[in-house]
């Protein structure tokens, strides 16, 4: 099947090209602000909140799991109010038996399930991540350096409960929280 340039019709309206009730052989940049590019935040904690997910598997022989484990890649926002508010980082969480924890540790760090819960059996996939969505969470961000094709990058160093005031002038120098 060819591809056209006709807008899909059963996307919903969300500005631009292709907009309902907008020419999409032209494009508006008066109410635009320039971006110059999306490099890493400083390495430190940050306030975030849980704002997708999609699902993963891995895909790489002689990783550190075998190709076909499946897994979550959750995407965490910088709350409002905050610098650098609305910047994102994703994690991935892997359903292997051994990387169970990590995703426990979220689903009740965020606040949104408590270990009890947890523990009554088993879960779920859909229901878990979908319940995780929104829950918050301080995070502790490094700095990845360039490697290859990539530019610097975040990484997840740590989560913990969501506190706005434990984290203020925490710095990835001084990475334990306050308490």
């Amino acid at each position: 099947m060819a591809k056209t340039n006709e807008p899909d019709l059963d996307m919903p309206d969300i500005g631009g090209i292709g907009a309902a009730g907008e020419d999409s052989d032209f494009l508006d940049f008066s109410d635009i602000e320039e971006s110059a590019g999306f490099g890493a935040v400083p390495a430190g904690w940050y306030p975030m909140v849980v704002t997708g997910y999609r699902d993963i598997t891995t895909v790489t022989p002689g990783g550190k799991l075998p190709v076909g484990t499946k897994g979550t890649q959750f995407e965490f926002t910088i709350d409002e109010g905050f610098p650098y508010a609305g910047r994102k980082v994703w994690n991935n969480y892997w359903h292997a038996r051994q990387n169970l924890p990590m995703l426990k540790g979220l689903a009740t760090i965020s606040g949104q399930y408590t270990t009890d819960q947890l523990n009554e059996g088993k879960h779920s996939y859909e229901s878990l991540r979908d319940g995780i969505m929104w829950g918050k969470v301080n995070m502790l961000l490094a700095i990845r350096p360039a490697r290859g094709n990539y530019n610097e990058s975040n990484n997840v160093v740590k989560i913990a409960p969501y506190d706005p005031a434990a984290i203020e002038g925490v710095t990835q120098a001084n990475s334990d929280l306050p308490g």
